[in-house]
């Protein structure tokens, strides 16, 4: 996505020791990640179920009721069964994301 939080600076001695960190204990994950990849972002992915649901679903008139739809709409469309499916179809959602070189792949 861009955001300065997500990318690594190479060129601080920080930035290099975050990098060999990483690679120390995730290397097969992150070894043909690429960036601005938001498929494989497993939050991303829930929260863009919730908010299809919220706005297909739902409505409000002031911010109490919106918190409370969104709740609703939280609890209806992110369910355990999706999450178990969201987790097991990472990697293969991974290495589609890797051949189209970060391009998203899922609509």
């Amino acid at each position: 996505d861009g955001a300065r939080a997500h990318t690594l600076n190479l060129k601080t001695a920080a930035g290099r020791r975050t990098e060999a960190a990483i690679l120390k204990v995730a290397q097969k994950i992150v070894r043909d990640w690429p960036a601005r990849s938001p498929d494989l972002s497993l939050i991303e992915n829930a929260w863009a179920r919730c908010e299809d649901y919220l706005w297909k679903h739902e409505s409000w008139g002031d911010s109490a009721e919106f918190c409370a739809a969104l709740e609703r709409a939280w609890r209806a469309s992110v369910t355990p069964e999706y999450c178990r499916n969201l987790f097991r179809s990472w990697e293969a959602r991974r290495a589609e994301c890797a051949e189209s070189g970060g391009d998203r792949v899922r609509a």
